[in-house]
């Protein structure tokens, strides 16, 4: 394959990935192209016989995205494989260190700079136009929970038990949350955090103003009291105080927190594949049944946490390295967490399985529908959140 400079539309790809901190080549686009890896770009009409031009569409710049992550040449690709390692050799070094590399990782995508701060003369322009960007190249995602509720309707179960949440296509919370993981809450104001509400749910401008009021009203009266404002607020999971709390962590509490977020992120995305094929043919195997994809459904933890590990992205380093700090800093979220993967094992019968595969075992009895003792409370009581729920919030 020609090794030719790139133009167009790679041009405009690989420039973008670089600022993603992906580095990628012409000739590595072209080679994933001929593996069928990668599709070709379209091309549009530039008019009045001027000829065409190819453009990069979304999908062609994620795809790209993950192969660049996970595939990079000359290399080793030390990222998630070596946090596998980590916990199965109980070595809490190894663990620390690629948790470490993982948040550097997300760091280095948001402009944030680990252990030099992050103040006015810091790089504070460059974070907040790093911010925009990644909210405007990334997919919005959030409608898995919504079409699961509905195809549970169309199997005639009754979901009114359930919540419908509201659609959050516009890229302002995501810019917030990336905002605050770079900086801190020291370059985010509490006003903004309504502005970002509004425009994600698409509030009426009056609700907004009325928020903006109540947290402006709560924060005076915070700094009148010598208090922090943000106290009353879920807890700011950013870049410092996570790369903080991997390395200042007991090695047990570590290793614990690594194995229970790893395990349960793997059988959550199975149950979530396993809830889709239970809905269209149950027959398949490790298919869940729709009465236990309900139980989920109604799960506090998959609400909070759940829904979003079970994107295809969040198997990554980064994004587990992500819910490891968050874990250590949630007091009893890995408690919650690790029941909620039992009930993971229940939805998709992995004893029953592995019966099946190993016929000497003896497996413990475990049904495929949660019992109505083990079923979440109707309160909605939140099980913690990876992304930063203090009890009562987050949802």
């Amino acid at each position: 394959m020609p090794r030719t400079p790139p133009s167009g539309a790679d041009a405009e790809l690989i420039a973008l990935l670089a600022a993603r901190g992906v580095k990628v080549s012409a000739y590595q686009l072209e080679r994933w192209r001929a593996q069928g890896l990668l599709p070709r770009n379209p091309y549009r009409s530039l008019g009045r016989g001027r000829g065409r031009a190819a453009r990069l569409t979304p999908e062609i710049t994620v795809t790209a995205e993950l192969l660049g992550r996970t595939a990079r040449q000359g290399r080793k690709n030390a990222d998630l494989t070596e946090l596998v390692k980590g916990i199965s050799a109980q070595n809490p070094a190894v663990v620390r260190a690629a948790c470490v590399t993982g948040l550097t990782d997300l760091a280095d995508q948001t402009g944030a700079r680990p252990g030099h701060g992050a103040g006015p003369d810091d790089g504070a322009q460059a974070r907040l136009d790093a911010a925009a960007h990644l909210a405007r190249t990334q997919r919005h995602h959030g409608g898995l929970h919504n079409d699961l509720r509905a195809l549970l309707a169309e199997h005639g179960l009754d979901v009114d038990d359930i919540p419908e949440l509201p659609p959050m296509e516009h890229p302002a919370l995501l810019e917030l949350a990336v905002r605050l993981f770079s900086s801190g809450r020291g370059e985010v104001g509490l006003d903004e955090i309504a502005d970002a509400l509004g425009a994600a749910w698409n509030w009426p401008q009056d609700a907004v103003e009325e928020m903006q009021h109540s947290l402006a009203r709560s924060e005076i009266e915070a700094l009148t009291r010598g208090e922090d404002p943000w106290d009353d607020l879920p807890p700011v999971h950013d870049v410092h105080s996570l790369i903080a709390a991997v390395q200042e962590c007991g090695d047990t509490e570590l290793l614990r927190t690594a194995e229970t977020v790893t395990t349960t992120s793997s059988y959550q995305m199975m149950a979530a594949l396993g809830s889709l094929a239970g809905l269209a043919q149950p027959a398949l195997p490790l298919a869940v049944r729709p009465e236990a994809t309900k139980a989920m459904l109604r799960h506090p933890i998959w609400l909070t946490w759940g829904q979003f590990a079970s994107r295809a992205g969040s198997f990554s380093n980064a994004s587990q390295a992500f819910a490891i700090a968050v874990g250590l800093r949630t007091p009893g979220f890995i408690d919650r967490l690790a029941d909620y993967r039992e009930l993971l094992r229940g939805l998709l019968r992995l004893d029953h399985l592995a019966s099946r595969l190993q016929p000497g075992a003896v497996p413990a009895a475990r049904s495929a529908v949660v019992p109505e003792s083990q079923a979440p409370r109707g309160d909605g009581h939140p099980g913690g959140a990876p992304f930063g729920a203090r009890e009562g919030h987050g949802r």
